[in-house]
């Protein structure tokens, strides 16, 4: 084969042409022949297919015509007799020979004693109620039935007279059949009379003889002609043959005859030879099936009777080709003389031309192709000329653009980078090396920018659905990691870039560092935040200075008139132990007050010896009264010293917190709620599971609680401020957080064990006190007395200046009251010699408790001072220095604290 195409390579042009141009004209026409050819035998064939099936349908249809008709005469004859056979009966009714019974049954037996054909019959509707009800008044089998949910019963109820065919199946019987019936209508009594038999028992009523004629006179081409037959075999009609032809066979042994009556219907191709001729020829045979009358109608006909035209059609193409080719190869001759001497002259001018003379151009005057083809040379000559020239300025212009491009790269501040579509950095700037820690460009190119340089690799996919999603990123920040494992906070400008053919290369952009920056926005971020807390802890100190003012003076009334009453039942127990009650939730509310205004720094803390468990049995107490019944407490407290230093309303406040959290825990299902106090030693093997701990003795107080636990991805971050796992409203997230502060505050720690379902304990360490303080009896407290003093009482507030001026009056003191500092100044310059102590508050309008000391001072300058106020604020003390002032008393005052105040400030002006 290569040495065929090689010897075809090698001829001139002009035997190429003329060859080519031969082989493609017979190969066309031979494909054309054998496409044409085939298509016009297949068209006439099915032309003869069609003339042979439509001449089959018409001699079906003239059959069924005749079997319709004879069908149709014959019922209606049945069925009219009969219809007189009942008029005749209805005579006999009306003459009064018989009754209407009589006369029906009698006429239903002379129908019933008739058949029709095989299994035919008659039967008689009553159709005077149809079409709700049509029972059969005469029927050799179902007599008195109702047939009115049969459809073709419904129809002919209809119409009562007439033919109708219809579908039916016998019982036992595998498929239905047709059926024809004729009715005929009997309207006095309502009767519709009805023939029937299945059309296939009609067989001897067609007239084979009439039929002969009229099928035996069609024909097909020149010997094609129709038959008839049964399913057995069985001439009916036909032209040449009679008798059984079932065992025929044609040419090659085929039965064409068993394969027709065992297929009814279709079409055959056999091989045939009619008695007078020599050779077989194909036959093509198309039938059709009559079941009611077991007929198959056929019509045949020799097929090369209808391909005579093709032969004739063949004989022009060999003509038309021969023709054809005797002037295509003269013509192939004539244009490639000319061809191949324009071919020779181009070949001339590109060999001049390649050799490097650039200026040689042909000369051409035809308008052909030629022409166009030496005027496309001319120009490609003049273009490349040109190009060049220009190619040469190019390449000069592009090593100076190549030079600036490295320069700028190499001494750029930001990363320029490039990234192929895998992900793989292709490209990166020497600022690459100083970004990331690395040496060399080398060790950095070719690896995947996520798992090599992202500090964080699951960000990368984020970064490139941006991308994707706008095209580019502007400023976007990343997390890369240098090459010491330590993060960089980038900026970048990145987007796609494209390759010749317009498809996604990759990604390039710019990274610069910014991590100093946002280090930098980071602290002026706290700055903020620091600035606006402390903002908002002034305006909470603000309001915390308002309220516990206000709220310390309505608490001195309460603790005065109580420490008064109490002088007053001294004889009644029941009222004095509630008295006393009265004074110890005032003495808690004013250590709330204090709370307060430590936490908003109005007022420091005040740590003083406390019994932790008086302060367990009074949260017992509380939480006895407020959690449900469900919920069982269990106190376990040992009988141990149980002294600490610490602000007893934050220890109040710790065992509050962590109970209360331990009832919403159970609330729901109930549970035991253990608060347990005892004393433990934190040595060298304690210390090792709390680091936080200093050797020597400490109280646990433990709150455990059978709820519902705390899950383990919760447990590490139950004392972080606002972390909660309530409801919206139910919590802010702030009170384990306090309480944590608080202890931690007092030198001691807070741990906490949970598993989900069982439960939770808290455990609370704290410094014991190594010398036990003695608790003071308050009835063995002695109140100094007066010794004949005079004292000035001011406040604004009138309860207090009542409630203190019957104290001090109680005490033995000479009072004068005012609750306007403008007239207590008038009481004392009236008094001024006989007024012993000056007591003042703070906070008063028209007049601050500092004022009206300076005011009193220029008039009396040894004049002894106490001070009251409902807070102290930190400049304060500053004030009682400068003033000196005698004493300053924190609202709201028990009657001993201000005796004390007053006899120590007296004694010292004394001595």
């Amino acid at each position: 084969m290569s040495r065929i195409l090689r010897f075809i390579s090698n001829l001139k042009i002009r035997t190429k042409l003329l060859l080519g141009y031969v082989t493609a004209f017979i190969f066309l026409l031979i494909v054309v022949s054998l496409i044409v050819y085939p298509i016009m035998q297949r068209a006439i064939e099915a032309n003869v297919e069609s003339e042979l099936s439509n001449t089959t349908k018409t001699i079906l249809g003239m059959i069924k015509t005749s079997a319709d008709a004879s069908i149709k005469n014959y019922l209606r004859a049945i069925a009219e007799k009969n219809r007189d056979i009942v008029s005749h009966y209805f005579l006999q009714y009306q003459k009064g020979i018989l009754t209407e019974s009589q006369a029906k049954e009698e006429a239903g037996k002379a129908l019933l004693s008739q058949t029709i054909g095989k299994t035919g019959y008659i039967f008689v509707w009553n159709v005077k109620k149809a079409p709700e009800s049509i029972p059969l008044a005469v029927h050799p089998k179902i007599q008195g039935e109702d047939v009115a949910y049969v459809d073709f019963v419904q129809k002919g109820a209809q119409i009562k007279n007439g033919y109708m065919e219809y579908s039916w199946k016998n019982p036992g019987e595998e498929k239905a059949r047709e059926k024809a019936m004729y009715l005929s209508y009997f309207k006095p009594w309502n009767w519709v009379i009805a023939a029937s038999s299945y059309r296939e028992e009609f067989m001897d009523l067609i007239n084979v003889d009439y039929l002969r004629d009229s099928i035996l006179s069609i024909r097909f081409g020149k010997t094609g002609y129709p038959y008839i037959m049964d399913s057995r075999g069985n001439i009916i009609i036909h032209p040449a043959l009679n008798g059984n032809v079932y065992d025929v066979r044609d040419s090659s042994g085929r039965q064409f005859i068993q394969e027709m009556c065992k297929e009814k219907n279709g079409k055959i191709i056999y091989t045939w030879r009619n008695p007078d001729e020599k050779e077989f020829r194909k036959k093509l045979v198309v039938f059709n099936y009559i079941p009611e009358f077991d007929w198959i109608v056929a019509s045949s006909s020799y097929l090369e009777e209808f391909y005579e035209p093709l032969h004739y059609i063949r004989g022009i193409i060999v003509a038309i080709f021969l023709v054809s080719l005797a002037f295509l190869s003269l013509l192939t001759l004539v244009y490639s003389t000319y061809i191949v001497k324009n071919v020779n002259r181009l070949i001339h001018s590109f060999r001049t031309g390649s050799s490097g003379d650039l200026t040689v151009r042909i000369t051409e005057t035809s308008k052909d192709e030629f022409g166009s083809l030496a005027e496309y040379f001319n120009n490609f000559m003049e273009k490349l000329n040109e190009s060049n020239q220009l190619l040469h300025r190019e390449i000069n212009e592009h090593r100076r653009s190549e030079a600036n491009y490295r320069s700028v790269i190499e001494n750029i501040q930001d990363v320029f980078y490039r990234s192929d579509i895998q992900g793989n950095l292709v490209m990166a700037s020497p600022s690459f090396l100083t970004l990331l820690g690395y040496e060399s460009l080398d060790d950095c190119l070719g690896r995947p920018i996520d798992e090599a340089y992202y500090y964080n690799p699951g960000k990368s996919a984020e970064f490139i659905r941006q991308i994707k999603d706008t095209g580019s990123v502007a400023n976007y920040e990343l997390i890369l990691k240098r090459r010491d494992g330590t993060s960089v906070t980038v900026e970048t400008n990145s987007h796609f870039y494209f390759d010749d053919n317009g498809n996604v290369a990759g990604i390039e952009g710019t990274l610069r560092d910014i991590t100093e920056r946002k280090r930098a926005e980071e602290d002026r971020g706290k700055l903020e935040s620091q600035l606006i807390q402390a903002q908002k802890m002034e305006a909470i100190g603000t309001l915390a200075g308002g309220i516990a003012h206000d709220f310390n003076n309505i608490l001195s009334g309460i603790m005065g008139y109580s420490e008064i009453s109490l002088k007053a039942v001294q004889d009644q127990p029941k009222v004095r132990q509630n008295m006393e009650q009265v004074l110890k939730a005032a003495e808690r509310a004013k250590e709330l007050v204090q709370q307060i205004l430590a936490f908003s720094r109005k007022a420091a803390q005040e740590k003083k010896p406390v019994a932790l468990s008086a302060v367990t049995g009074e949260v017992v107490r509380f939480m006895r009264a407020s959690l449900p019944t469900t919920i069982e407490i269990n106190p376990r407290i040992e009988d141990t010293a149980d002294v600490i230093l610490a602000d007893p309303t934050q220890m109040h406040q710790v065992l509050m917190n962590i109970c209360t959290n331990a009832g919403q825990a159970m609330k729901e299902k109930g549970g035991v709620l253990e608060i347990g106090l005892k004393e433990v030693v934190m040595d060298a093997g304690n210390l090792i599971h709390h680091p936080a701990l200093k050797y020597g003795r400490y109280l646990e107080l433990s709150v455990r609680d059978t709820g519902q636990g705390i899950p383990p991805k919760n447990i590490a971050r139950i004392f972080e401020p606002y972390f909660t796992t309530k409801e919206k409203g139910e919590g802010t997230g702030l009170g384990l957080a306090v309480i944590h502060g608080i202890v931690k505050d007092h030198g001691g720690e807070i741990t906490v064990y949970s598993e989900v379902g069982k439960g939770t304990i808290f455990r609370v360490y704290l410094p014991v006190m190594e010398k036990q303080v003695e608790g003071k009896n308050e009835e063995e407290e002695v109140v100094p007395r007066e010794k004949g003093e005079t004292i000035l009482f001011v406040d604004d507030e009138e309860m207090i200046v009542a409630v203190n001026k019957q104290l001090l009056e109680m005490l033995g003191y000479k009072v004068f009251a005012a609750t306007d500092p403008l007239l207590a100044i008038e009481i004392f310059k009236e008094n001024i010699e006989a007024i012993d102590l000056v007591i003042t508050d703070k906070t008063m309008p028209h007049m601050t408790g500092f004022d009206f000391i300076r005011e009193t001072r220029s008039l009396r300058a040894d004049l002894p001072v106490i001070i009251c106020s409902g807070f102290q604020e930190k400049e304060d003390m500053e004030k009682l220095a400068d003033l000196r002032i005698g004493q300053l008393i924190t609202k709201p005052v028990k009657m001993n604290v201000l005796a004390e105040a007053i006899r120590e400030v007296l004694e010292k002006r004394i001595n």
